[in-house]
């Protein structure tokens, strides 16, 4: 397999350029802050991100955790893979990265000050230093379920197209990691049963009684219990009424919501 490394500070863009140098290096996978990733999709890992302090991320970065080297390894040993972007913020960290998942030495070096303009390099660091925000080189919906309840803003742009002829979408998403100085946002039970409150009050046909919300692996089960009217297509009603709740929540949340079940107490005759 060949290795490739891009290289450059933290908060220079090299997240925002992973997929750009992939595609033009008709790189197959390309590892960052803990994932290893293929095109769009999110083939395993997690990412640093998500760790709580600076020296958690560092330590997720460059897989020092045995079974985080494990999962990443195994996936890319049951794949055909030729090539692969290592992201580091030097080269002394893609070569550890490298050593760390048995990759051998590094073929070629990317620098992130060779394939930027000094004011990509500037708005990089402004977003990064002054905002808070982070790259992750994968769409928003890849990321829901690893992310729920973070904020997430979509970055998309169109590539040339490669070799093929192919021309290629690249989305990205950002998001304020846990380890900014923003902190991490959470979102109490309280205030999704009012969302659904708000959500469903116009509804003459279903009168919402209780909602209970259950935290699972970072995603949520909503359980709603609610009295109907009378001679009403109760099937069609109350599909329509999980539809609208999902929707709201997942709207003004993020949430990755992986169920909403409706239970009907009361018929009003």
């Amino acid at each position: 397999m060949k290795v490739y490394a891009l290289v450059g500070k933290s908060g220079t863009g090299k997240s925002y350029k992973a997929l750009s140098v992939a595609h033009e290096h008709n790189i197959d996978l390309v590892i960052d802050d803990g994932l290893l990733i293929n095109g769009s999709k999110l083939l395993g890992g997690k990412s640093a991100k998500r760790e709580h302090t600076t020296i958690g991320a560092v330590k997720r970065a460059i897989f020092h955790h045995e079974d985080h080297k494990t999962e990443i390894k195994g996936v890319m040993d049951q794949g055909k893979y030729d090539s692969i972007l290592i992201l580091g913020t030097s080269e002394r960290m893609a070569v550890r990265i490298a050593n760390n998942l048995e990759l051998g030495e590094i073929d070629e070096y990317i620098y992130i000050t060779d394939i930027s303009t000094s004011k990509d390099l500037e708005l990089a660091s402004h977003n990064r230093n002054k905002k808070g925000k982070h790259i992750i080189p994968l769409p928003t919906l890849e990321l829901k379920t690893h992310f729920s309840g973070y904020l997430l803003d979509k970055v998309k742009h169109i590539l040339w197209p490669n070799d093929s002829g192919e021309e290629f979408i690249s989305e990205k998403t950002v998001t304020r990691p846990t380890f900014s100085f923003y902190g991490k946002f959470t979102i109490s039970d309280k205030t999704i049963q009012e969302i659904i409150k708000i959500a469903t009050r116009d509804n003459e046909l279903i009168h919402l009684l209780k909602v209970k919300i259950v935290n699972k692996d970072e995603n949520i089960l909503i359980t709603v219990y609610v009295k109907t009217e009378y001679g009403i297509e109760l099937q069609k009603e109350i599909h329509q009424l999980q539809r609208i709740i999902i929707k709201n929540v997942y709207q003004m949340t993020l949430l990755n919501i992986l169920k909403c079940d409706v239970i009907v107490n009361d018929i009003k005759i």
